[in-house]
């Protein structure tokens, strides 16, 4: 936090706290993690996180494994708290209850992972083994190189495409 005073570093609780007092809102409590069944059977656990900002209340849902699924929504400052909690819940039930993937096999045999319909959903993360020249993209929870990822989108050849990039809090839908 930068302010006349100088830079400042909070963990995200005494950041929140912070806030609290500066816009004059309230936060509720609510749980610190919750756990959801996925379309594959799984048991995901998420931990929540809440950031307080002039622009609103931030929540996510990130999954406590590396590149595992993260879910976020955005409230107005004085918004129904309990509401923004559920539509998170929602948000990552519905999230993780979407298969974009499926296995795909062969006559011959041969299985390879691939995109489930017309559409997939997934975000772009940083790839510490490219050292920043290629993202890792992260569908169903689950990290993808940019080749593996290139070899899913071959069966679309002479097919048009949009890419279209959203915040964390929008529905992709």
């Amino acid at each position: 936090m930068t302010s006349a005073q100088g830079d400042k570093e909070f963990c995200e609780t005494c950041y929140n706290k912070q806030m609290e007092s500066e816009l004059d809102v309230q936060l509720e409590s609510i749980v610190q993690s919750f756990t959801v069944e996925s379309h594959d059977g799984n048991k995901r656990t998420f931990e929540v996180h809440r950031r307080l900002d002039p622009l609103g209340i931030f929540l996510k849902a990130e999954e406590s494994t590396i590149h595992g699924y993260r879910f976020a929504v955005h409230g107005e400052l004085h918004c129904n708290q309990k509401e923004l909690f559920n539509l998170l819940m929602d948000k990552t039930i519905q999230g993780v209850n979407t298969s974009n993937l499926k296995m795909h096999r062969f006559p011959n045999g041969h299985q390879t992972e691939g995109i489930a319909a017309d559409q997939v959903i997934g975000r772009v993360e940083y790839d510490e083994k490219s050292h920043g020249n290629t993202p890792l993209v992260i569908i169903d929870g689950k990290p993808y190189t940019w080749v593996q990822f290139g070899r899913m989108v071959t069966s679309f050849e002479g097919f048009q495409m949009k890419i279209e990039w959203l915040d964390m809090t929008e529905d992709a839908e």
